[in-house]
């Protein structure tokens, strides 16, 4: 079996063998057999938290480890989440050995023999630097548009002549429950993003455009809102204090109003 341990900002990954799913466990003797934790902060084209891996088997015969990792950015911090890594692994012995597992990673590593580059084909997401437009022409939503806790068909439905109508949830962007919100995953430390809407909120509850989101307790929304008579284009920034623990449900997530400007809703804001 495989397991992680991990405290503050590192992950390190330990393998124990048993012949009993209930133990006693032995440990392999050179552990941990996956770790970042001892490598210089500054290196280059870092690699950081790795872990929680999963063995699997080649079309080569050859065994691999599947694990999280991430990049962190020019400020060391976490903006594209944990991503998904692959390095080989050698199971020719009692235990299996991480190849480079204990070295600083790299983001690269050539494909698996037998493996085909379908980067950006046949429905895998594309690579490197790129620019996708949606229209949301199509009868089905594209497959990159995800829900956060629940599915999309529950809150959208597509307009004939393009587009797409979102009927919002009572939850705003900050409850641990499912919002009407479509997401895009992050796939760059750098990026541009923009969006065509046809919105009138109806009060100052109501807000609808772009958010950027790591959780319900981390995001900033830029979005057009109702105050008094007047619409606002706002700059919403959402965080909690950082707490030891997962978040409470119903605990606060304080909003700080970073801009605003007043808007003109009898057309689309773009």
């Amino acid at each position: 079996m495989c397991a992680e341990g991990g405290t503050g900002d590192w992950h390190s990954e330990v393998i124990f063998m048993s012949d009993n799913p209930k133990g006693p466990f032995v440990p392999a003797p050179v552990n941990p057999i996956l770790t970042q934790r001892y490598f210089p902060k500054d290196r280059k084209e870092k690699v950081d938290w790795a872990g929680h891996a999963d063995l699997v088997e080649g079309k080569d015969g050859k065994y691999y480890a599947v694990f999280l990792g991430i990049r962190p950015n020019a400020k060391d911090r976490v903006n594209t989440g944990r991503e998904t890594f692959l390095i080989p692994v050698d199971w020719s012995g009692t235990f299996p050995v991480y190849q480079n597992g204990l070295v600083p990673l790299k983001p690269k590593l050539k494909l698996p023999k037998g493996v085909a580059n379908q980067t950006g084909k046949n429905g895998f997401f594309p690579s490197g630097n790129f620019t996708y437009n949606d229209n949301f022409t199509a009868s089905n939503l594209d497959y990159r548009w995800i829900a956060m806790r629940g599915p999309r068909e529950e809150f959208i439905t597509t307009v004939p002549k393009g587009g797409v109508r979102i009927q919002p949830f009572e939850a705003n962007i900050k409850a641990i429950a499912p919002v009407s919100a479509l997401f895009h995953r992050q796939q760059h430390a750098s990026f541009e993003a923009a969006v065509t809407m046809n919105y009138v909120p109806g009060s100052g509850k109501d807000l609808a455009g772009i958010v950027c989101y790591q959780g319900e307790a981390f995001n900033y929304v830029f979005g057009i809102t109702k105050k008094e008579n007047d619409y606002y284009l706002v700059l919403a920034k959402n965080a909690r204090e950082r707490q030891a623990g997962p978040p409470r449900q119903g605990s606060i997530v304080p909003s700080t109003i970073i801009a605003s400007t007043k808007v003109d809703v009898r057309k689309p804001i773009n």
